[in-house]
């Protein structure tokens, strides 16, 4: 539907110039003279109300056509009618300039309003009065029209119109809703709209938004001096009338260059200069110069920025292929063609000019304007909504990756205070009583009595068996093993035993801390332990691979000796039931058999990921 409605706004927007002229063709037509329907042409004019014999005009007529200077003149017209009392008749007055009243035998029928200094302004509505039945004669009628203006030679008169209300009627509703009631609406959307655009301006800060309703404001202010019963005179409301059409053109090219995105800052200061000169010079200047200053100056001047303006918007629709500007181009083209128009038409043959059309050709633009505004707006508030989506993701992202990074700072603080820690503790252990240990030792050798002295060596080595456990392994299980060579493969080379080292490339085991690390050393410590005691073996070998249990990773670790073997049996000491106690507390199994030569012992250690 949304590229549907594009589709015909930018593609096609000659239909809309096709409406304008529908509207105008409306706007001109009068109704056809009929059987019934009296068309009155021929009238007398008199500048006095007593006068019984006047100068024969033509209607229409214009008094500064005909060189009348004076602000009240009447008209007179006498005619034979047979018209049944019972069937209402009515005058339709199409247009006048700028109030009258009608008379009928004498009778006042009605007014347009005030008919006093300044007087109302109905020179842009049509003028309606129902005769009331029994009002006209058979014999003569005599209609007295008396015309009002402001300011004085500006008066008019078009045909007058007279014949049977149903038959009148429609044709004034017409023009009455096309000439006012349409012209009414127009300008309530243009207040509407010049709020709404200038509440985005203040929102977005954007100019184009505040040039937009600048524009607004200007139409608003020509259709307002066209409509509206301000209790000026009437000098004063053409000049309202007159600032609404140049500042017309004024915003609207500080508007398109704002648009397209054009630096013409000389440009834009002389139309500044010329709309601010031209609205003081109209405010002083003597009122007979007024109308010719501001028909050959002002309006002259103001169509020529209007082909200033088509030709810019049609230089950058060749450049840039938008229908957006296209659409741009034809809209300023139909306002600049029902100006024309209108300033053509009036200059040239008053008598025949009827209302205008600018009222009307304005509102295109205005709509392909706000359209196109509306519909960056909206996508600029999409894409902003899009983009903070976005940013709203990353900073999230952001937050997760902050919040892991300071867990993981904070685990480095902790384990490096933990690491100093330990190495406190280890070297308090090793200066305090690993010294002492080795005093007793020694000490101990030197006594007659050499029983101490293994008890002594054998606490020293499970002193340094626990120092060892807290030396950081980076989760390598490769280290652990290679400490525990490095601590018992003197005493093996004592007892005559050869040590086979087939350790690989093994997994890391991420859980592999302090306390999983003494459990294994002292597993491995008590196997071997175990083969030097019992096994009589000459040969230790040690294994160490990957290998999965049930499915589940995992590292294994095998002791190899070539000595007796283990009788399966054989009731199970302290140490084997250390080592199995110790295998469950780090989740590890731990299992005893025959290696044929020998026993093998093997500790499975899962590796959890």
């Amino acid at each position: 539907m949304k590229r549907d409605l594009s589709f015909f706004l930018l593609s096609w927007p000659v239909w809309s110039c096709l409406i304008v002229i529908a509207l105008f063709s409306l706007l001109v037509k009068q109704l056809s003279p009929q059987v019934e329907v009296l068309e009155l042409r021929t009238v007398t004019f008199s500048a006095s109300a007593t006068t019984d014999e006047g100068e024969p005009v033509t209607l229409p007529h214009n008094w500064s056509h005909h060189g009348f200077t004076g602000h009240e003149a009447w008209y007179k017209a006498r005619l034979r009618l047979n018209v049944p009392p019972n069937r209402l008749w009515s005058i339709y007055l199409p247009s006048i300039g700028c109030n009258a009243a009608v008379y009928l035998n004498g009778h006042f029928l009605g007014s347009g309003g005030k008919m006093t200094s300044p007087p109302a302004r109905n020179g842009s509505r049509p003028l309606y009065f129902a005769i009331p039945n029994g009002m006209l004669k058979p014999e003569t009628n005599e209609i007295v029209i008396h015309v009002a203006t402001d300011p004085g030679g500006r008066g008019f008169l078009a045909p007058l119109l007279m014949g049977p209300d149903e038959t009148l009627k429609p044709a004034y509703r017409r023009s009455y809703f096309i000439r006012v009631t349409l012209v009414q609406f127009i300008a309530v959307s243009l207040v509407v709209s010049m709020f709404y655009v200038g509440a985005l301006a203040l929102k977005t800060g954007d100019a184009v938004y505040g040039y937009f309703a600048a524009l607004l404001g200007a139409c608003m202010l020509f259709d307002t001096a066209l409509l509206l019963p301000l209790p000026l005179p009437g000098r004063w409301m053409d000049w309202l009338r007159m600032l609404g059409t140049g500042w017309m053109s004024v915003f609207l090219v500080l508007f398109l260059h704002r648009f397209l995105s054009l630096q013409r800052p000389r440009v834009e200061r002389a139309i500044l200069a010329w709309g601010l000169s031209g609205t003081l010079l109209l405010a002083l200047i003597p009122l007979p110069w007024f109308y010719p200053v501001s028909s050959y100056f002002w309006d002259i001047i103001s169509m020529f920025w209007g082909g200033y303006l088509v030709f810019t918007a049609f230089v950058a629709t060749r450049q840039v292929h938008s229908r957006e500007y296209w659409a741009i181009t034809l809209s300023i083209l139909v306002m600049l063609g029902a100006g024309a128009r209108d300033w053509i038409l009036y200059t040239n043959n008053p008598e025949g000019f009827d209302g205008t059309l600018l009222i009307y050709a304005v509102l295109y633009p205005l709509v392909i304007f706000g359209w196109i505004l509306l519909h960056r707006f909206t996508s600029a508030l999409t894409e902003a909504a899009t983009l903070n989506r976005e940013l709203e993701q990353r900073v999230a992202q952001r937050e997760a990756e902050l919040a892991i990074n300071y867990q993981r700072i904070n685990q480095a603080q902790q384990q490096q205070a933990l690491a100093e820690e330990r190495e406190r503790i280890m070297r308090d252990m090793h200066d305090g009583i690993g010294g002492q240990l080795i005093s007793a030792i020694s000490a101990a050798r030197n006594h007659p009595d050499k029983t101490w002295v293994d008890s002594l060596e054998t606490a020293l080595a499970d002193l340094r068996l626990m120092i060892d456990s807290f030396e950081p392994v980076d989760e390598d299980l490769g280290t652990v093993l290679g400490m525990v060579r490095m601590r018992l493969e003197k005493r093996l080379h004592h007892h005559n035993l050869h040590f086979v080292w087939q350790v690989g490339n093994i997994p890391r085991i991420p859980d592999l801390g302090p306390h999983k690390v003494l459990h294994v050393m002292r597993i491995l410590e008590e196997a071997i332990t175990n083969i030097v005691r019992h096994a009589e073996a000459s040969q230790i070998t040690v294994v160490a691979q990957s290998r999965q249990h049930n499915g589940q990773p995992g590292v294994t670790v095998e002791i190899i000796d070539n000595g007796k073997g283990i009788d399966p049996h054989a009731k199970k000491g302290c140490g084997l039931n250390n080592m199995n106690h110790r295998a469950e507390l780090i989740g590890a199994i731990l299992s005893i058999q025959p290696a044929h030569p020998g026993t093998a012992i093997r500790l499975w250690l899962p590796v959890v990921s």
